[in-house]
């Protein structure tokens, strides 16, 4: 098990799973967690620009690597109203 929030590829900080292209493997969900926000606010946020769900996912997980954009936004944003609304989900 990776312990990471989104399945992370490989960073140099952590030790690497070497299967289906590389993910990095973290010693708890936490360092997990941490290591993913922290990617999100460096890189997509202060680096690129990318502000909103929006704009972030076309780059994070682009149609090209087989993933679905729209899908992939219109999950988040359900499950971001959720929590925003104190719904909580089994």
């Amino acid at each position: 098990m990776t312990l990471s929030l989104s399945n992370m590829r490989c960073v140099p900080e952590y030790r690497c799973l070497q299967e289906n292209g590389g993910y990095a493997i973290f010693d708890t969900w936490e360092q997990g967690f941490e290591a993913w926000f922290k990617l999100i606010r460096n890189l997509y946020v202060a680096y690129w620009g990318r502000v909103t769900v929006d704009q972030i996912i076309p780059k994070y997980a682009p149609n090209s690597d087989g993933n679905n954009e729209a899908g992939y936004i219109a999950s988040l944003k359900h499950t971001i109203d959720v929590w925003r609304a104190g719904i909580v989900q089994a």
